[in-house]
């Protein structure tokens, strides 16, 4: 897959479906990448759709490097590392979609670059870094188990803790397949953590969020611990036009493979109807 040296970036990026597919462009969520399960999952159900599907690995995260010294690395740079991608799959223009923190990177884009955003749909996601919150306090403690070097299914099951919803916890083969994951190969390092929670601390675009004119699509979980639904609330009521949308299980919901059908669904439906409406006008 293509690696684009931009900077003192190696920036790495998949792209799948046909030629003349309708362009997507999705940036994964904290420390996620093109590589990962969610990923093959939204990819595979996406291209099979009509959609021709771009996925950046963000700085900090998967097989993109990052080799700038000294110098906080920002939404807006991953925005651009986004755009820089699409010019390099030849992608003028795309449906911007983003989950979690992936969702702060699609909506930058949209606001850097409108004219190349055909939708933006943001999961799970907020409009500033909240870090003296729940939110940051579960994401500080997550670095302190690995730097303490605890063994992986430990901090597996401190994670399911608040990325699952309830009735997860009554099912034992789920929990079972959630701890006792494999090691991710291109798991995050404490390097690339550094990079995108700095990125994430000093993200806040609640005063721009009017500027946003393209359909929008805000999707959340009322059960989300680590990301509230008053965030996406707080997308929905400032982005005009927003469309949201809330589903049951927690920040990870769409991994449930109950939910996952309605939530591709809807996404699907959304893109399609965008493209619809993008033509008609």
């Amino acid at each position: 897959m293509p690696t684009l040296k931009r900077d003192a970036v190696e920036l790495y990026y998949t792209v799948a479906g046909a030629e003349d597919g309708i362009p997507l462009a999705i940036a994964p969520g904290m420390g996620a990448h093109s590589g990962d399960i969610l990923s093959h999952l939204l990819s595979g159900m996406l291209t099979r759709a009509g959609f021709r599907v771009l996925i950046v690995d963000n700085q900090g995260a998967g097989q993109t490097i990052s080799r700038r010294q000294n110098a906080a690395i920002t939404m807006t740079d991953m925005a651009d590392d986004l755009a820089a991608a699409m010019d390099d799959a030849g992608m003028a223009d795309a449906h911007i979609a983003g989950i979690s923190m992936g969702g702060a990177i699609a909506t930058t884009f949209a606001l850097n670059f409108p004219a190349r955003a055909r939708s933006l749909t943001s999961v799970v996601s907020l409009a500033h870094g909240d870090f003296q919150s729940r939110s940051g306090f579960i994401v500080r403690t997550m670095r302190m188990l690995r730097d303490h070097d605890l063994p992986l299914p430990l901090i597996n099951r401190v994670g399911l803790l608040f990325l699952a919803d309830e009735p997860a916890f009554r099912d034992p083969e789920v929990v079972d397949q959630w701890v006792n994951a494999p090691p991710d190969p291109l798991g995050q390092t404490l390097e690339g953590w550094e990079i995108q929670t700095g990125a994430l601390q000093a993200y806040d675009v609640r005063d721009r969020l009017g500027e946003i004119r393209m359909p929008t699509l805000i999707i959340g979980s009322p059960d989300d611990l680590l990301v509230p639904p008053f965030h996406q609330q707080q997308l929905a009521e400032a982005i005009p036009g927003a469309v949201l949308k809330m589903y049951p299980g927690g920040h990870l919901f769409m991994l449930n493979a109950e939910r996952l059908p309605a939530f591709m669904g809807e996404v699907i439906a959304f893109l399609q109807g965008a493209e619809a409406g993008r033509t008609r006008g």
